[in-house]
């Protein structure tokens, strides 16, 4: 019998985010190419991304191309952004982690950001395969993100999963652990190398419980949480 529930968060945890978005910025580009004749889009956003320029991407980086930002060609732009099929795959380890904990547990997704954006992320790393629940925060409506806790109570309640046998795992302290922390759920910080946000450290209730170096030292916090459960 599965009593145990193992709950992830999407983005820079199962997958590398900057694949996302470079797989985006270059839809973007071929769209300004075909459409505008402008070249160069890929590179100048990703400089800026990687500067760690968030925001007005879009809008500096056509600047930089001489185009003018109107709201128009911006409005079309996060829209092909957000509606294509990214080219993204799982961090390395991350299929055969997932498959172990299948075995000893219930397994979920909660992820948050614009719903065609997480959906063709989940379709594009066929999480259904995986996982038998994937909560889409933004079909919650308004004020149900995270740290929200609507979607870790609506888990405890589907699985019947009790606090103290439930661990969410993501990667972001600003706003991942706050909600599972109150509820009493074991929380495990992933560290991956390359990750979008810089590693620093929150303070209770922000922080995770434990911090994970990658799945191989996630499995062994795990094996001495569950002790009699995990092999």
């Amino acid at each position: 019998m599965k009593d145990c529930l193992f709950v992830f968060d999407l983005d820079d945890t199962l997958y590398p985010e900057r694949d996302f978005v470079r797989s985006g910025f270059s839809v973007v580009d071929e769209y300004l190419s075909s459409r505008l004749g402008c070249e160069g889009f890929l590179k100048i956003a990703l400089a800026r991304f990687e500067r760690g320029e968030r925001g007005k991407i879009f809008d500096d980086s056509l600047k930089d191309l001489g185009v003018n930002p109107d709201q128009r060609i911006i409005s079309e732009l996060v829209a092909v952004y957000r509606a294509h099929r990214p080219e993204i795959v799982f961090f390395p380890g991350a299929p055969e982690f997932i498959a172990k904990l299948g075995g000893y547990g219930h397994l979920a997704v909660i992820t948050d950001g614009p719903l065609i954006c997480q959906k063709n992320k989940a379709s594009a790393l066929n999480l259904s395969k995986w996982f038998e629940e994937i909560i889409f925060t933004d079909l919650l409506g308004k004020g149900h993100s995270k740290p929200d806790p609507l979607a870790f109570q609506m888990l405890s309640e589907k699985f019947s999963a009790p606090p103290e046998k439930s661990v969410y795992l993501a990667d972001n302290p600003g706003k991942d652990f706050m909600a599972p922390n109150q509820l009493g759920w074991k929380t495990i910080q992933i560290v991956h190398p390359g990750q979008v946000r810089p590693l620093k450290d929150f303070k209770e209730p922000y922080s995770a419980k434990f911090r994970a170096e990658g799945f191989k030292e996630a499995y062994l916090i795990l094996k001495s949480l569950f002790p009699t459960v995990l092999k």
